[in-house]
This record gives structure tokens, sequence and C-alpha cells, in this order.
């Protein structure tokens, strides 16, 4: 070799991969200020931004993307899930929400 060599070669390709989605936490979960005061505020803490936002909004989204619980085997967590129903542009605050286990997927609701 000619000791070239690239520190993009020694970091791990983990530690620059975004967050994303974020744990919501139960009881147990040690929480640093930012996480406490999206809380206090009703929202969801992004890690990628270190930002609030509110559940079924944009949020940190991509277009199409909405700010969405999803379920899994060890508790909810914020994620950016593409948006199955569409909102109203001329009424941004009435958006269609997804219902499971129904014959209609999509039912009207204020965002």
């Amino acid at each position: 070799g000619d000791g070239v060599w690239s520190i993009t070669g020694l970091i791990h390709t983990d530690l620059i991969k975004k967050k994303t989605s974020w744990r919501i936490p139960d009881n147990e979960t040690d929480l640093d200020l930012d996480e406490l005061t999206c809380l206090a505020k009703g929202q969801v803490f992004w890690p990628d931004d270190r930002q609030c936002y509110d559940i079924l909004s944009p949020g940190p989204c991509s277009s199409g993307e909405w700010l969405a619980l999803e379920e899994d085997t060890s508790g909810d967590k914020a994620v950016c899930k593409q948006r199955t129903c569409p909102c109203d542009p001329a009424y941004p605050e009435l958006c269609e929400v997804e219902v499971r286990d129904q014959d209609c997927k999509c039912k009207v609701a204020l965002a």
C-alpha cells in the first residue's frame, strides 16, 4: 500500500445512519431533557433533528408520509409512514385516517 487511508473507511456506517424512529418511553425509560420537553407538550421527540412533532403530522417525514405510531413486540414507536388516506388540500385540518380491520379503510377525522 501507499499509506493512504480515509477517515470514512474507519467510521462504522451505523454511526452515520439517520435515526428513523423513536421508541415511546415507558416508566422505566431514562429520558433526556429534550425528550421530556416534547412529552410535556403532548408531542414525540425525533432523534435525527432533536425536534418535537405531533403524531399524524408531516413532522420530519418525506413528502407523502406522516408521523404515526407503529406497534412492535417491544412497544410502540413513532415512525414516518406512507399516507394510505389523503388529506383535503382545501381543509388540511381534515384528514382521512386509516382504520384497520374494516371494509372502509379511511375515515375522516381532525388531524
